[in-house]
């Protein structure tokens, strides 16, 4: 535990009084890849010059390349909005821990971060203890592989089914793989096309007239659509348990 403290210590000391984005880039790493438990939330935030009570939300950015800041200036940026961050950055990932003191910071930050994004770029859930940063890294970290063609910032859905999805990679991918049967010998663009009809009649509780007008086709295209994923799936959207197992799987398939 001393040693973990002097190496904290030891990074405060190499903080550069610039500030620029990658200050405190071994703390930062510290607080991604340890849970510390070893700290107070008060020394880390001192350490990392943030508040020390939440909320947080971690940024990730892809490089253009291997070792290059995609997010160049953005702790400047920030600051500019009265929003203050630490930024890590890996070879293969850009990642910050940023504060957001309230709905409109979290909003400014992502109207932000949407307007410098050249890569894709993934935001976490907002969390208020700061030995939750490595678990929300992970949240970023997908945000960040999944954002839609044609986008590039996306926010990570705190929602119990998306958590879900996620909370264990290996048992949930074949939880997935069980639920959907046949649906994995489909072509890519079925595939597609099935997910996001389905995701379209998640979307309008159920709404046929409402998914429809959402995918610019007609109602009757969409109930053929369902249709096929129950037969596909051997499930019934008529059944709760049936419904809620489906609704599990597609948000498997979209986060993973």
């Amino acid at each position: 535990m001393a040693r973990h403290r002097h190496s904290l210590r030891q990074a405060r000391c190499e903080l550069p009084s610039s500030g620029r984005p990658q200050r405190g880039n071994r703390l930062v790493e510290g607080i991604i890849r340890h849970a510390l438990a070893d700290y107070t939330r008060w020394e880390v935030a001192q350490l990392l010059r943030i508040p020390a009570d939440g909320p947080y939300v971690v940024v990730a950015a892809a490089p253009p390349m291997i070792g290059r800041l995609p997010l160049p200036e953005i702790a400047a940026r920030l600051r500019a909005v009265d929003t203050s961050s630490a930024w890590r950055l890996f070879p293969d990932i850009h990642l910050g821990l940023v504060h957001v003191s309230s709905p409109a910071a979290h909003r400014a930050t992502v109207d932000l971060l949407g307007r410098v994004a050249t890569t894709p770029v993934g935001i976490s859930p907002m969390f208020d203890d700061l030995t939750d940063t490595s678990v929300h890294m992970r949240y970023a970290r997908l945000a960040m592989e999944s954002v839609p063609a044609g986008e590039l910032v996306r926010v990570f859905d705190d929602s119990v089914l998306a958590v879900a999805a996620i909370s264990a990679p290996d048992v949930t991918g074949k939880i997935a793989d069980v639920i959907l049967g046949e649906f994995a010998g489909l072509t890519g663009d079925d595939q597609q096309l099935l997910t996001s009809t389905f995701h379209a009649w998640v979307v309008a509780d159920g709404s046929i007239d409402d998914a429809a007008h959402a995918l610019s086709c007609h109602p009757n295209t969409v109930r053929y659509r369902m249709r096929r994923i129950e037969k596909v799936t051997d499930r019934s959207l008529r059944v709760p348990r049936d419904l809620a197992e489906l609704c599990l799987a597609f948000e498997i398939r979209e986060r993973l």
